[in-house]
C-alpha cells in the first residue's frame, strides 16, 4: 500500500496532502478532557516529489501517536465522522451534583462517504491478507511501521469495523506481522461478549 500512497501523494501534491491531513487532525493539538492533550505534526521541508512521497504513507516528517491512529479507525469505521475522545463519562458530587458529563460530538467530519467507502474497500483487503477474514464479520485494517528516535522501530495495526476501532502498537517491534495474531484474538474478545 505504501506505493500506492506515494504515488498519490506526488499526483495530489502538498496542498491536498495539508487539506487531507487537517480533517484527519494531523498537526492539530486534541485535548483529552481529565487525560492530555495529543500533539502531532505534519512538517513540509523542500516540497521535492520524495518528500511527498514519504509524507503521503506517514513517514518522513508526519508524527503521530498510537491516539491519533485510533481517532482515525474511529472515523473511517464511523463513516467519516471523528468523534471527540474521551475517557471519563461523569463526575458527580456527592451522588447527585454532576460537574462533568461527557457528550458525544462531532471532532472533525474527515471525508464524505465515497472516500470513506473506497478506504474501506482496500482496508478490507488488508485485513483479509492479515487473516482476519469474514468470521470476525467486515473488518477493515493497515499496519504500519513509525521510526522513532535511536533507530527503534515501533509496529502497529489499526483496526475498525462497524461497531468498534482499536490500535496496537508494539514498541521496539521488528514486523507488524507480529500483530496479527493479537489482533485476531482481540476481535475473537469483542465478539464474544457481544460488541
Amino acid at each position: 500500500m505504501n506505493c500506492y500512497f506515494a504515488d498519490l501523494g506526488i499526483r495530489i501534491g502538498r496542498e491536498r496532502i495539508e487539506d487531507v491531513a487537517k480533517r484527519f487532525m494531523i498537526g492539530t493539538d486534541i485535548e483529552i478532557p481529565f487525560f492530555e492533550t495529543i500533539h502531532s505534526s505534519l512538517i513540509f521541508l523542500e516540497g521535492t516529489k520524495a518528500e511527498l512521497a514519504q509524507i503521503a504513507f506517514g513517514q518522513g516528517n508526519t508524527k503521530v501517536t498510537p491516539m491519533n491512529l485510533a481517532l482515525i479507525a474511529q472515523a473511517i469505521g464511523n463513516h467519516g465522522e471523528m468523534m471527540q475522545p474521551y475517557l471519563v463519562d461523569h463526575i458527580s458530587y456527592r451522588d447527585f451534583f454532576p460537574i462533568h458529563k461527557a457528550q458525544p460530538r462531532i471532532l472533525s467530519s474527515c471525508a464524505d462517504s465515497e472516500i470513506i467507502n473506497r478506504l474501506k474497500e482496500a482496508m478490507h483487503q488488508a485485513a483479509l491478507s492479515y487473516g482476519l477474514g469474514e468470521n470476525y464479520g467486515m473488518v477493515y485494517a493497515k499496519t504500519g511501521t513509525a521510526e522513532c528516535f535511536g533507530d527503534r522501530l515501533h509496529t502497529y495495526i489499526l483496526v475498525t469495523t462497524d461497531n468498534y476501532s482499536f490500535v496496537i502498537s508494539r514498541n521496539n517491534g521488528n514486523v507488524s506481522t507480529e500483530l496479527y495474531d493479537l489482533a485476531a484474538n482481540l476481535l475473537s474478545f469483542m465478539q464474544n461478549i457481544g460488541y
